[in-house]
């Protein structure tokens, strides 16, 4: 993708049952357009802001901000979407294989633009859609220095 690097860090992404980890790296105001993924993606925030929201269409409103040390779970085929404030470093670690596929087959992620649509007059493609709650979404992303905090606030050595 336009303004994107993708590396492997550990074993193949796109090996069937395996897990994996990788990490993207994107530049200030690199926009990820909705899509979807056919397992379940675990993000966490190394660098940078990457504002994350839930839906079929690309919607500002619906951006939630992950701060570095952020972590989130993003169900299998859940749709969303993503822009990165500041340079952005994101590792990702899952089961593979790990897979994009794009709402929007007219965006083009080399040029980062809106290319015309050949399938125009076929219509809207019928997916099913799971719910979506963006409330929860945002319950569910955790802090990890809090997390840590938390733990040795609590924790005593005996």
């Amino acid at each position: 993708m336009k303004g994107c690097e993708l590396a492997a860090v550990a074993r193949d992404p796109s090996a069937e049952g395996g897990p994996f980890v990788l990490r993207i790296s994107c530049a200030d105001g690199t926009r990820v357009p909705d899509h979807w993924h056919p397992t379940d993606e675990n993000p966490t925030v190394l660098k940078g802001i990457f504002l994350v929201g839930m839906g079929e269409t690309f919607d500002q409103t619906k951006l939630i901000a992950m701060k570095v040390e952020s972590f989130t779970m993003v169900r299998k085929e859940m749709r969303h979407f993503a822009v990165c404030k500041g340079e952005t470093i994101v590792q990702i670690h899952g089961a593979g294989p790990f897979k994009v596929n794009w709402l929007n087959p007219t965006f083009s992620t080399r040029t980062g633009h809106f290319t015309e649509n050949p399938m125009a007059s076929a219509g809207p493609a019928k997916t099913k859609t799971p719910a979506i709650n963006a409330l929860r979404i945002r319950q569910h992303i955790v802090h990890l220095g809090t997390l840590r905090n938390s733990f040795t606030a609590n924790t005593s050595l005996v």
